[in-house]
């Protein structure tokens, strides 16, 4: 599964607490991807967590 991405529909207390944990265990950013419709919510998780995919647009995030 580390080989894997992993994207987040929503940016909101859950996925950050997720995406900090993954992270923090060494998972690499480039592998995990969030959307959030808000711009402030998207900023928040790009300053947070440098280096994942972040985009306002679900079928954006889930895409290949």
């Amino acid at each position: 599964m580390a080989d894997d991405t992993l994207a987040f529909v929503g940016g909101g207390h859950m996925a950050r607490a997720l995406i900090g944990g993954l992270l923090a265990a060494g998972r690499d950013p480039a592998s995990i991807r969030a959307s959030d419709p808000l711009p402030d919510a998207r900023r928040q998780l790009e300053s947070s967590f440098p280096g994942i995919a972040v985009h306002a647009d679900n079928a954006a995030a889930v895409r290949d």
